[in-house]
């Protein structure tokens, strides 16, 4: 495994929750799954960004808000984490995978 995809910013699931619970307004929740994934459950307020279309509209991402990604099993939301940096987004934090959110889901 590369030594960037071993060492990126990680948010755990509790620190999420309590700044999505007391300051939602500076999150920004980037879902990289499939939209048939998204649909089926979610985490609240997240949007749909299939990792396949993250390069091509990074641009759309604020860069002033604290910006979480997550995916299915945690290695596109690694990638994601560089390639957003690269883009210049500053404060980016993978969650991982969806699994570390143990808060509720909700289905769109």
């Amino acid at each position: 495994m590369p030594d960037r995809i071993k060492s990126f910013p990680v948010i755990h699931g509790q620190k999420l929750h309590e700044i999505f619970q007391n300051t939602p307004e500076d999150l920004f929740i980037l879902d990289l799954r499939s939209p048939g994934r998204y649909i089926e459950g979610h985490i609240p307020g997240a949007h749909s960004l299939p990792f396949s279309q993250l390069e091509k509209k990074a641009h759309t991402i604020p860069k002033h808000k604290i910006v979480v990604v997550y995916c299915q099993n945690g290695l596109k939301s690694s990638l994601a984490v560089d390639l957003l940096k690269k883009k210049g987004i500053p404060h980016v934090f993978s969650l991982g995978s969806l699994k570390h959110w143990e808060y509720e889901l909700i289905p769109s």
